[in-house]
């Protein structure tokens, strides 16, 4: 007989083989809500990927050697990746804004660059975070579902008398949007804390300051 393939419907939709040739087909479900695809003696690849949480459409039709059936449509619903199952990867746009601040003679909220590696081959996981200006400013993020948390000692923001003072960063934050690029699920924009502090050196005062973070997928 003409078979049935089986569309399986994911982030992309791959083809399945129909089955035999010699008696009438008919359309069975697998699966609630997982609809067939009209049987073709030749399958071919999906002609795009499915993007997670939208509807699509299909219609059916079994076919015999002298005989077809009725086109039925049948809908499907892709679903929608978990925000801690985004990838965190490739460069940010960061805005901030000072919840409080001392010990400086003047103080103005940074921006930032930075970029994100990941630790593993796919999906979500530790990522090495670097300031895409000052290369020395680095470290590792720890992940706990969609949030991530590090800490860096060194060069920041911050000068006494002209030199770089060494700053004790600790940044927090979540990920609270996400997108599929390609065919991964990836982090597009990330909200959280970024604290700072620097102890007695150079001749000048401790200073810290505390702030909030936006920041947005770039590329």
């Amino acid at each position: 007989m003409h078979g049935v393939a089986v569309l399986r419907v994911a982030l992309t939709l791959p083809a399945t083989a129909c089955m035999g040739d010699d008696e009438d087909a008919s359309v069975r479900r697998r699966r609630p809500r997982r609809p067939r695809a009209r049987c073709r003696r030749r399958t071919s690849p999906p002609r795009r990927p499915a993007s997670p949480g939208r509807q699509y459409v299909y219609e059916i039709e079994a076919r015999s050697a002298d005989a077809s059936s009725d086109r039925i449509p049948a809908t499907a619903e892709t679903p929608v990746p978990p925000l801690r199952a985004a990838r965190l990867a490739g460069a940010f746009n960061v805005r901030t804004r000072t919840l409080s601040q001392s010990g400086y003679v003047s103080y103005q909220a940074p921006v930032f660059g930075w970029s994100f590696k990941p630790r593993c081959r796919t999906g979500a996981c530790e990522a090495r975070w670097s300031d895409l200006h000052r290369k020395r400013i680095r470290t590792t993020l720890e992940r706990r579902g969609a949030r991530y948390r590090g800490s860096y000692t060194g060069p920041f923001t911050t000068h006494c008398a002209g030199t770089p003072a060494t700053s004790s960063v600790e940044i927090e934050f979540k990920v609270v949007a996400a997108r599929v690029i390609g065919r991964e699920w990836r982090a597009t924009r990330i909200v959280g804390t970024l604290d700072q502090s620097e102890p007695v050196q150079l001749g000048c005062t401790s200073s810290g300051a505390s702030h909030s973070l936006r920041a947005r997928l770039v590329r």
